[in-house]
């Protein structure tokens, strides 16, 4: 239960540093713009440096306009993805094709 000083704060005095992703504040989200539920990359890119290892598969059945996609790219990893609209699978298509992947990708 939160203390009386906690009450109507964003983010708890006592906050674990662990389970809050810092990607700023930024709302331009680009080509997420145009899907109902966009967010940024550096967000996505984070989980997928976090649980997909370089050079491995990430599938996201819900692909929206490709953030996950992109960010799999930008990192080294490789992308499954799908979406039941068509109009977010041909988002996704044009916005990786303005994402030029790294071909000899960090270890790290």
């Amino acid at each position: 239960m939160p203390n009386q000083a906690d009450i109507g704060r964003a983010v708890p005095a006592l906050a674990n540093p662990g389970n809050i992703v810092d990607c700023g504040a930024d709302t331009h989200f680009g080509f997420g713009n145009e899907s109902e539920a966009p967010f940024p990359l550096p967000l996505a890119a984070f989980f997928v440096r976090s649980f997909c290892p370089p050079g491995g598969v990430t599938c996201d059945p819900f692909s929206g306009s490709g953030t996950v996609a992109h960010a799999c790219l930008d990192h080294g990893r490789r992308f499954v993805g799908a979406d039941i609209r068509e109009s977010q699978v041909e988002l996704t298509c044009r916005r990786l094709e303005t994402v030029t992947p790294d071909l000899f990708p960090a270890i790290a």
